[in-house]
Protein backbone atom coordinates (compact mmCIF):
# COMPACT_ATOMS: atom_id res chain seq x y z
CA UNK A 1 0.00 0.00 0.00
CA UNK A 2 1.12 3.61 -1.03
CA UNK A 3 -0.35 6.47 0.45
CA UNK A 4 1.85 8.99 -2.10
CA UNK A 5 0.06 11.03 -3.91
CA UNK A 6 3.56 12.80 -5.41
CA UNK A 7 4.05 14.60 -8.77
CA UNK A 8 4.17 11.39 -10.74
CA UNK A 9 0.62 11.47 -10.11
CA UNK A 10 -0.22 14.58 -11.71
CA UNK A 11 -1.62 14.83 -15.13
CA UNK A 12 0.27 17.75 -16.98
CA UNK A 13 -0.41 16.77 -20.56
CA UNK A 14 -2.73 18.44 -22.60
CA UNK A 15 -3.29 16.67 -25.00
CA UNK A 16 -4.22 13.56 -22.54
CA UNK A 17 -6.58 16.17 -20.79
CA UNK A 18 -8.50 17.13 -24.04
CA UNK A 19 -8.80 13.12 -24.89
CA UNK A 20 -9.71 12.78 -21.33
CA UNK A 21 -13.12 15.08 -22.77
CA UNK A 22 -13.17 13.66 -26.00
CA UNK A 23 -14.04 10.28 -25.21
CA UNK A 24 -16.45 11.37 -22.17
CA UNK A 25 -15.89 8.33 -20.12
CA UNK A 26 -17.52 9.20 -16.38
CA UNK A 27 -18.92 8.21 -13.45
CA UNK A 28 -20.67 10.53 -11.02
CA UNK A 29 -21.28 10.33 -6.82
CA UNK A 30 -22.83 13.82 -5.91
CA UNK A 31 -20.77 16.19 -5.08
CA UNK A 32 -17.49 14.90 -7.60
CA UNK A 33 -18.33 14.12 -10.86
CA UNK A 34 -14.87 11.97 -12.37
CA UNK A 35 -13.85 11.92 -16.19
CA UNK A 36 -11.77 9.03 -17.33
CA UNK A 37 -9.71 7.61 -20.12
CA UNK A 38 -7.75 4.73 -20.56
CA UNK A 39 -4.98 5.49 -22.01
CA UNK A 40 -0.83 4.93 -22.25
CA UNK A 41 0.53 7.44 -19.74
CA UNK A 42 3.95 8.87 -19.68
CA UNK A 43 4.95 7.34 -16.63
CA UNK A 44 5.43 4.16 -14.79
CA UNK A 45 2.45 5.03 -12.43
CA UNK A 46 -0.73 3.43 -13.00
CA UNK A 47 -3.00 6.43 -12.52
CA UNK A 48 -2.52 10.21 -13.22
CA UNK A 49 -5.38 12.81 -11.45
CA UNK A 50 -5.90 16.53 -12.17
CA UNK A 51 -8.61 18.23 -10.20
CA UNK A 52 -10.96 20.72 -10.62
CA UNK A 53 -13.06 23.55 -8.97
CA UNK A 54 -15.17 25.60 -10.85
CA UNK A 55 -14.95 29.35 -10.22
CA UNK A 56 -18.88 29.94 -10.87
CA UNK A 57 -19.73 27.56 -8.01
CA UNK A 58 -16.71 29.78 -5.61
CA UNK A 59 -15.21 32.78 -6.22
CA UNK A 60 -12.73 33.02 -3.58
CA UNK A 61 -9.50 31.13 -4.62
CA UNK A 62 -8.98 30.27 -1.04
CA UNK A 63 -12.42 27.97 -1.53
CA UNK A 64 -11.05 26.53 -4.17
CA UNK A 65 -7.70 25.74 -3.21
CA UNK A 66 -9.06 24.33 0.23
CA UNK A 67 -11.30 21.72 -1.62
CA UNK A 68 -8.79 20.72 -4.21
CA UNK A 69 -6.69 19.98 -1.47
CA UNK A 70 -9.35 17.61 0.64
CA UNK A 71 -10.14 15.88 -2.65
CA UNK A 72 -6.58 15.29 -3.31
CA UNK A 73 -6.26 13.93 0.55
CA UNK A 74 -9.08 11.87 0.14
CA UNK A 75 -7.65 10.37 -2.91
CA UNK A 76 -4.76 9.66 -1.70
CA UNK A 77 -6.11 7.52 1.06
CA UNK A 78 -8.92 5.65 -1.33
CA UNK A 79 -6.90 5.28 -4.30
CA UNK A 80 -4.97 2.07 -3.50
CA UNK A 81 -7.62 -0.38 -4.15
CA UNK A 82 -8.16 0.81 -7.87
CA UNK A 83 -4.48 1.37 -8.64
CA UNK A 84 -3.44 -2.37 -7.46
CA UNK A 85 -6.28 -3.44 -9.97
CA UNK A 86 -4.60 -1.23 -12.74
CA UNK A 87 -1.36 -2.79 -11.56
CA UNK A 88 -2.28 -6.34 -12.28
CA UNK A 89 -3.64 -5.85 -14.84
CA UNK A 90 -1.10 -3.53 -16.58
CA UNK A 91 -3.45 -0.80 -17.62
CA UNK A 92 -3.12 2.92 -16.93
CA UNK A 93 -5.97 5.53 -16.49
CA UNK A 94 -6.01 9.27 -16.97
CA UNK A 95 -8.45 10.90 -14.28
CA UNK A 96 -10.09 14.36 -14.20
CA UNK A 97 -12.17 15.20 -11.12
CA UNK A 98 -14.74 17.94 -10.33
CA UNK A 99 -16.47 18.94 -7.46
CA UNK A 100 -20.24 19.77 -8.43
CA UNK A 101 -21.51 21.39 -5.03
CA UNK A 102 -22.12 24.64 -4.52
CA UNK A 103 -21.19 24.71 -0.71
CA UNK A 104 -18.20 22.98 0.53
CA UNK A 105 -18.24 19.63 2.41
CA UNK A 106 -16.45 18.02 5.36
CA UNK A 107 -13.72 15.81 5.02
CA UNK A 108 -15.44 12.43 5.98
CA UNK A 109 -18.08 13.05 3.66
CA UNK A 110 -15.96 13.91 0.82
CA UNK A 111 -13.42 10.59 1.97
CA UNK A 112 -16.58 8.52 1.55
CA UNK A 113 -17.90 9.92 -1.80
CA UNK A 114 -14.12 9.49 -3.39
CA UNK A 115 -14.40 5.87 -2.19
CA UNK A 116 -17.46 5.33 -3.40
CA UNK A 117 -16.63 6.77 -6.97
CA UNK A 118 -13.30 4.59 -6.89
CA UNK A 119 -15.54 1.64 -6.21
CA UNK A 120 -17.82 2.40 -9.16
CA UNK A 121 -14.73 3.18 -11.95
CA UNK A 122 -12.92 -0.44 -10.58
CA UNK A 123 -16.16 -2.45 -11.22
CA UNK A 124 -16.93 -0.44 -14.97
CA UNK A 125 -13.16 -1.03 -15.82
CA UNK A 126 -13.49 -4.89 -14.87
CA UNK A 127 -16.41 -4.33 -17.68
CA UNK A 128 -14.17 -3.35 -20.14
CA UNK A 129 -11.61 -5.47 -21.75
CA UNK A 130 -8.19 -3.17 -21.82
CA UNK A 131 -7.49 -0.64 -24.64
CA UNK A 132 -4.18 -0.40 -24.63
Amino acid sequence: MNFKLDKSYKLCSHKVIEAVFEKRQGVKQYPIAMNYLEIALPTQKSLQFVFSVPKKRFKRAVDRNRIKRLLREAVRHTKWPLEEFLMQNQRQIAIFIVYLASEEMDYQTLLTKVDQLFQKLKHELEKKEPKL
